[in-house]
């Protein structure tokens, strides 16, 4: 296999081409060397390289319930939950790709945010879920889409508001447009959607979306690629698509017990299920994925069945 000769230069010092163009690491051991490891130009990240094979690095240490990360090619940004309940004490960070010198402090860039999580890097844009306070004691009633940047400039109102008791579960971003889910207000309100609106804000003070899907039961996870919006409604087992055009939800995939997350590539979807061990009740975990357009899928891992009884 061939690797560019430019990000081999341009990483590290001591790479050169071979007369064939394959990049050769003048003096390095490919066993040991974090810089190339395995092979010529392959960086661990700030980890080790041990017998060819990068292992795990600490990016950063001392945080408070972490709750979600991303990266681009520069930047690591991440968030912290902080406390459950009261004046919020969660943050939204950043580090150099390899790691936070030091390992402490690392660049906070937003504190006393609401249990942040979600995180998603576009350009210098960093928009993540923030929770807002309700009335009764400064606890964090509900959680909405929120916007900031790398430099730390201030945050301006939720780009969406629906009720402080509107719990917004995941965000997607794609092409200048914010894609959101929420929770049921309540069990069997049968009253959460999945919907859309420009980057910048939704229109009306937060109040006027695009709905993809409607009528829901509580939605999880939604990704997009091209085309189509992808969620979980895991209070019915539910794996669907709707058209970010016209929404029109389809199921894909159905009984999928305690799936909670999606993720994708250009043609299928992939997830796992979680469903906590219960009396008399036989569970099986486990991940799986299947096309883009529904049907039949693997099991590409799962765990023994195990069946819980009351003592």
């Amino acid at each position: 296999m061939r690797y560019p000769i430019l990000l081999c230069i341009a990483a590290f010092a001591g790479c050169a081409p071979d007369p064939d163009g394959e990049p050769v690491c003048e003096g390095a051991n490919l066993m040991s060397d974090p810089a190339n490891c395995g092979v010529c130009g392959t960086s661990c990240g700030g980890g080790a390289c041990v017998a060819g094979e990068c292992q795990v690095a600490t990016l950063a240490t001392g945080q408070d319930k972490p709750s979600g990360i991303a990266v681009d090619d520069s930047h690591i940004v991440w968030t912290t939950e902080g406390v459950l309940k009261g004046d919020p004490t969660g943050t939204l960070a950043s580090c150099p790709l390899d790691g936070c010198p030091g390992m402490l402090p690392e660049k906070v860039l937003y504190r006393s945010l609401g249990r942040p999580s979600n995180p998603i890097l576009v350009g210098d844009k960093i928009f993540f879920l923030d929770g807002v306070l309700g009335t009764a004691g400064g606890d964090i009633t509900g959680f909405v889409p929120s916007v900031g940047t790398l430099g730390g400039a201030a945050l301006g109102p939720p780009l969406m508001w629906w009720g402080s008791r509107r719990d917004v579960t995941s965000l997607a971003v794609a092409d200048n447009s914010i894609y959101f889910a929420t929770l049921e207000q309540y069990d069997g309100a049968k009253d959460a959607f999945a919907a859309t609106c420009a980057a910048t804000g939704c229109p009306n003070n937060g109040t006027e979306v695009y709905l993809l899907a409607d009528a829901l039961e509580s939605i999880s996870s939604i990704i997009v690629d091209k085309q189509f919006a992808y969620y979980v409604e895991f209070g019915s087992a539910t794996i669907a698509k709707a058209s970010r055009a016209t929404g029109a939800p389809v199921t894909l995939f159905s009984a999928e017990l305690g799936a909670l997350f999606l993720a994708q590539d250009d043609t299928h979807l992939y997830w796992g299920t979680s469903v906590p061990a219960q009396s008399g009740i036989t569970v099986k975990n486990y991940l799986a994925c299947g096309p883009k357009t529904g049907g039949r899928f693997p099991t590409l891992m799962s765990s023994p069945s195990t069946k819980s009884f009351e003592q």
